[in-house]
């Protein structure tokens, strides 16, 4: 029996200690799926907790085959959808907190134009393929976790994140994708 098989027996139980520790467990993860794809901490704040109120309602129809963090994941991820849907709003890619580091003065600012560009640029993709980007590269998230978040294969995954970053990489370069760079020089 597997430590979240546990864990889960001991909440249906009625061991409050055990949901204390479910909480402890995965706040941390489930905030991180919540504020990449609401961008605002309150947000991800409200969906983490109705993730755990959502997740303590339907405990017992949580599948042992699969971790019990992908499926909290999964919850979190579709009550961070819903709650942007309700709003109709996208977060501004600026609002995004994105891994920096640098102590140079010029190469910080370089590095915060180009990090605005690249969220300007993440905010404009469709929202299927801006979500995979964000649990990537701002979560950390491996293709499985993904994957299983989402309910979606591994191929899937993997096809989505090449065209999310190939149509970065079309509107960060204007339009010159892959080998194009190389035929403009050429011809110039």
């Amino acid at each position: 029996m597997t430590q979240d098989t546990e864990l889960v027996r001991a909440i249906l139980a009625g061991n409050d200690a055990a949901f204390a520790r479910l909480v402890e467990l995965y706040q941390q993860k489930l905030y991180t799926v919540a504020y990449g794809v609401t961008g605002n901490s309150q947000d991800a704040l409200d969906v983490v907790q109705d993730t755990f109120i959502k997740a303590w309602c339907n405990l017992a129809s949580w599948r042992s085959e699969g971790p019990l963090s992908a499926w909290l994941c999964r919850i979190a991820t579709n009550l961070a959808l819903d709650h942007l849907r309700k709003r109709k709003r996208l977060v501004p890619a600026e609002q995004l907190e994105w891994n920096r580091a640098g102590a140079d003065v010029e190469a910080e600012v370089i590095e915060a134009e180009t990090a605005a560009e690249l969220k300007r640029a993440v905010d404009a993709l469709p929202e299927a393929y801006r979500l995979l980007i964000v649990l990537r590269h701002s979560g950390n998230f491996s293709y499985q976790e993904m994957a299983d978040m989402l309910g979606i294969t591994l191929s899937q995954v993997k096809n989505r994140l090449h065209r999310a970053r190939k149509m970065l990489k079309k509107r960060l370069w204007g339009g010159q994708v892959d080998g194009e760079m190389s035929s403009v020089a050429e011809s110039h």
